[in-house]
């Protein structure tokens, strides 16, 4: 059985929270410190994808430091959970660790949990783990980590693609301009991009450069 689709491609979400937040009425955890009260900080990745080693002894050891999480602490707890999923053929997302154990797949990726008696003693334990790290090869944006030869982030995902999915209007789309291209080579171009074609808008003094479809 599919997965339920909280927030579906393309779907509209109504955000509740605008109307406190713009009227200065918002509350944030921040602003309540109940004492006794820890402190808590994340130390996260600097490598968009690198191998790792992580030593935490020297920082536990410090005065004030509650505990320090790394992902043999949190192992029993499982992975996150991916709460998007299609509802025809769905997919099996890639594992998402709380803590990764020696491999990082994006900058900030938390290595570390470390708790203690006030945010100076965490910033000191966070400075006090060692961390080796050997960088591994990345790549920045959607189209550049699907080309041919790209870096993997998972090894059971050929190509970097976890699901491909085409709209029904995408589809008809793409069927009305292939019956309205005459040109081999202007179908061959049309296959390879958007099923929709763009062009510039004209610029008004009411507006922002943007782009419009071309029907």
């Amino acid at each position: 059985m599919a997965a339920p689709i909280k927030f579906g491609v393309g779907q509209s979400v109504r955000r509740k929270e605008d109307d406190a937040l713009i009227r200065g009425r918002g509350r944030y955890t921040d602003d309540h410190a109940p004492q006794p009260a820890l402190q808590a900080l994340v130390l996260r990745s600097p490598h968009a994808h690198a191998k790792f080693t992580i030593n935490v002894a020297k920082a536990r050891s410090l005065p004030g430091v509650a505990a320090i999480l790394t992902a043999d602490d949190v192992r029993d707890l499982g992975d996150l959970p991916c709460l998007f999923n299609l509802e025809v053929d769905p997919f099996t997302g890639p594992p998402y660790p709380i803590l990764p154990r020696d491999e990082v797949r994006h900058v900030g990726d938390a290595i570390a949990f470390v708790v203690a008696d006030s945010i100076d003693t965490a910033r000191d334990a966070i400075e006090a783990i060692d961390v080796k790290w050997m960088p591994l090869p990345a790549v920045a944006g959607v189209l550049n980590a699907v080309k041919p030869g790209a870096p993997q982030v998972w090894p059971n995902h050929a190509g970097n693609v976890l699901f491909t999915f085409r709209s029904a209007t995408s589809r008809r789309r793409m069927r009305r301009l292939r019956k309205r291209t005459r040109s081999p080579r202007s179908t061959s171009s049309i296959r390879a991009s958007s099923p929709t074609s763009w062009r510039p808008a004209r610029r008004s003094p009411n507006t922002t450069p943007s782009a419009i479809i071309s029907r």
